[in-house]
């Protein structure tokens, strides 16, 4: 008796309103784990002191983090890298937490993200472990997930907009975000700090 009610035990299946809370459960919890990296990301931006500028004459890796909304402007970016010729390596990082293209090697969501703000092996060795001269926060809604990136992100020079407070930036465009006024801008700052 007692092995035949172990096999029923095991072989009994899930109830179904366990498949209907699942779900909310799943979602509460990527609720907790938003509002406390939104409140854990500032906190460790404001800590991080600000580095000196590093002088190089040339700009060989460039990284540009993005929200999902923006993302039809990767194009617009490696044409005017590739005509300007001001990098030779584009590096980007799409937040994407629908994961509509869980194919994409350079998309990651909050889901990437342990609690205490450290990203995934596959997303560190892809993205975080190198090192950059230049990053552009090009997103325009203030989101700690892309402020974490940047945080996390070793670079020269990081580069973000004044409309975006969340940004830790050693270079404040004021403007709003407009890409071709960045096309316009960023040549030129580029080249003062190469000197």
């Amino acid at each position: 008796m007692e092995i035949k009610k172990n096999i029923d035990r095991d072989n009994a299946k899930t109830p179904p309103v366990m498949d209907k809370i699942k779900p909310l459960i799943q979602k509460s919890l990527r609720f907790i784990k938003n509002k406390w990296l939104e409140l854990w990301v500032p906190f460790f931006i404001k800590a991080k002191k600000q580095k000196p500028l590093v002088k190089n004459k040339n700009t060989q890796k460039v990284a540009v983090l993005i929200d999902v909304g923006q993302k039809e402007v990767i194009k617009d970016f490696q044409n005017f890298f590739s005509e300007s010729k001001l990098s030779h390596q584009l590096f980007f990082l799409v937040l994407d937490n629908e994961k509509k293209d869980p194919y994409s090697q350079n998309t990651f969501s909050m889901d990437d993200i342990t609690w205490n703000g450290v990203f995934n092996k596959k997303l560190n060795s892809r993205f975080f472990d190198q090192t950059y001269d230049v990053l552009i926060n090009y997103y325009q809604k203030p989101s700690s997930l892309l402020a974490l990136a940047a945080y996390r992100c070793k670079n020269n020079v990081s580069i973000g907009f004044a409309n975006n407070k969340s940004v830790y930036a050693d270079l404040i465009f004021n403007f709003k975000m407009d890409l071709d006024l960045l096309k316009k801008e960023l040549p030129k700052y580029l080249n003062i700090i190469k000197e």
